[in-house]
């Protein structure tokens, strides 16, 4: 994500994350991993049940999940803690203005990557 942050400004659109940790740690994601986007929380997890997005130990500790963690930490990328509930699984949103999801993704491992190439092509659709 981070390296396509300006094809995603690109089409007009820009980036919020969400997690479910306390305040400060939503804080400290912003600053330290996301400057420059907007994150928010929501330690009571009902935007994720609203969304239809999956809670799931397998999906978090499963094997699909351990390889991307591999991956990512052979990348120089280390998770240092778990802020939240974690075996909440995420998911990736493309929202047009008003407010209509345009292009979704529900994530079934902690290790699924978001698809921003289906996402801007469904933004553009909706322009």
């Amino acid at each position: 994500m981070r390296g396509r942050s300006d094809d995603i400004r690109a089409a007009d659109a820009d980036l919020v994350f969400v997690g479910n940790g306390a305040v400060p740690f939503a804080k400290n994601f912003a600053e330290t991993q996301v400057p420059g986007f907007s994150v928010y929380t929501d330690p009571s997890r009902e935007s994720y049940l609203a969304l239809g997005l999956k809670r799931s130990v397998l999906g978090t500790l499963g094997p699909r999940s351990l390889l991307a963690g591999l991956r990512s930490t052979r990348a120089g990328h280390v998770q240092t803690s778990v802020e939240g509930d974690g075996f909440q699984l995420g998911g990736f949103f493309a929202v047009a203005r008003g407010g209509q999801i345009r292009y979704a993704e529900v994530y079934s491992s902690a290790g699924d990557r978001p698809n921003v190439d289906a996402a801007l092509a469904a933004l553009a659709q909706a322009a």
